[in-house]
């Protein structure tokens, strides 16, 4: 899916080249050959592309099990349907200066509700809040976590990041979020491709 011309991934490669990143690791399944006949080994933009190829289909986070841990202490992990300004180096070195093992990117969502809110405790009016703005933390697709979050991954298996983050919370292991003030887009949706491409 082209954004301007080009893949949105290579968008996102192109970012974090900015910030000083070099080296990928593209997790491939659909379309896989396509992918990697386009991308290659990552030399035409100055980087080094490696991949995960999946066999079958391992959900958002299994694929990582096939990561070598030795390679990184922390790994960026990002979903390649948005666009974003993000500044990954800020975002990596949060995550390193509050030792976390897992940091999310949320982006600040605004709801209005459009009636009256009647907060209660059990038949007693306790507030009246007429057509409130509510702020909600929402997940940008965007990760840092520490490589000791690879055994927490059952190998081979279809794995998703809400399982993974269900689990170590349930063991008290550190998550925490990074408020993401810059633009950012979800173009999984067609209505938001067809405005990130007239931007």
């Amino acid at each position: 899916v082209k954004i301007k011309g080009k893949p949105m991934m290579e968008n996102l490669l192109l970012k974090a080249k900015v910030f000083g990143y070099r080296n990928f690791i593209l997790s491939v399944n659909h379309l896989s050959k396509s992918i990697i006949e386009y991308f290659q080994n990552g030399n035409q933009w100055g980087i080094s592309i490696n991949y995960i190829k999946e066999k079958k289909p391992l959900g958002t986070v299994g694929s990582l099990s096939l990561l070598d841990p030795n390679k990184s202490e922390n790994y960026i992990l990002m979903n390649c349907d948005i666009i974003t300004n993000i500044n990954l180096s800020e975002l990596e070195e949060y995550h390193k200066n509050n030792k976390a093992l897992i940091t999310i990117a949320a982006h600040i969502r605004k709801s209005k509700i459009e009636y009256g809110v009647l907060e209660t405790s059990g038949i007693k009016l306790k507030k009246f809040s007429e057509k409130p703005i509510l702020n909600h933390y929402i997940n940008a697709g965007i990760y840092v976590f520490n490589k000791k979050i690879l055994k927490y991954i059952p190998p081979n298996i279809s794995y998703d990041l809400p399982d993974l983050l269900e689990h170590l919370m349930k063991i008290n292991k550190k998550i925490i979020i990074y408020p993401l003030y810059e633009s950012w887009t979800d173009v999984g949706l067609i209505k938001e491709l067809n405005h990130a491409r007239k931007q």
